[in-house]
């Protein structure tokens, strides 16, 4: 098993969180000033095309923490990995991919009764083998055609959320946050090697309002 943590702090910082557990951590140089790009948010370069989806979630601030860890098996049947922005010290952005073992529904029984999702404003959408939008989470379950090392069939689970100083009353996010767990889709299904039965979209969503 192997553990990797990465923690940065700053006037203005973000680090980088997921991709089979290398991250790469990145401090802006002008203290006091806001500023995103692919490479400061999330693990490099993955997350391209989101950055205008991040800059419309972070609510403006002058202070950005981002912390993030993952663990993995050296066969990558098992991984966890978490981001986790902080505005002036709240935390506003999470994110968290991991293996699991459980269906499809108990997984969304699950996320329902944490409350990952709520289920005010639940909507469905189609990526992997389920996907769920609410006006602050999104969440897809990914079927696998592997078995982890014990013969259970395996899938992959991730999802986003826009929390404390960054939560919508209106639901503004919900593409957004939809579009960014696409994204983490697509990354976290390659250090897995984890094939999903089940494609995800290419390109832009379609309106989920």
């Amino acid at each position: 098993m192997k553990t990797v943590a990465v923690v940065a702090t700053g006037a203005v910082a973000l680090a980088g969180c997921l991709v089979g557990g290398f991250f790469a951590g990145r401090a802006f140089p002008e203290a006091g000033k806001v500023h995103l790009d692919s490479r400061s948010i999330c693990a490099g370069d993955d997350f391209q095309e989101q950055v205008g989806a991040f800059k419309r979630i972070l609510p403006e601030g002058k202070n950005f923490a981002s912390s993030a860890s993952s663990r993995s098996s050296d066969i990558a049947d098992e991984l966890n990995s978490t981001c986790r922005i902080l505005v002036d010290g709240e935390s506003a952005f999470y994110l968290e991919s991991q293996t699991v073992t459980m269906s499809a529904d108990t997984w969304e029984k699950g996320l329902l009764a944490d409350e990952v999702v709520s289920k005010d404003g639940l909507k469905t959408f189609k990526a992997g083998t389920r996907a769920l939008s609410s006006p602050n989470a999104a969440a897809i379950y990914l079927s696998c055609t592997r078995k982890d090392a014990q013969g259970r069939t395996m899938a992959l689970s991730i999802d986003v959320s826009a929390q404390g100083p960054a939560a919508s009353k209106t639901g503004a996010h919900r593409q957004d946050l939809a579009e960014i767990a696409v994204q983490a889709a697509r990354v976290v299904s390659l250090p897995t090697q984890c094939k999903s039965l089940d494609s995800l979209p290419e390109g832009a969503l379609p309106a989920l309002d």
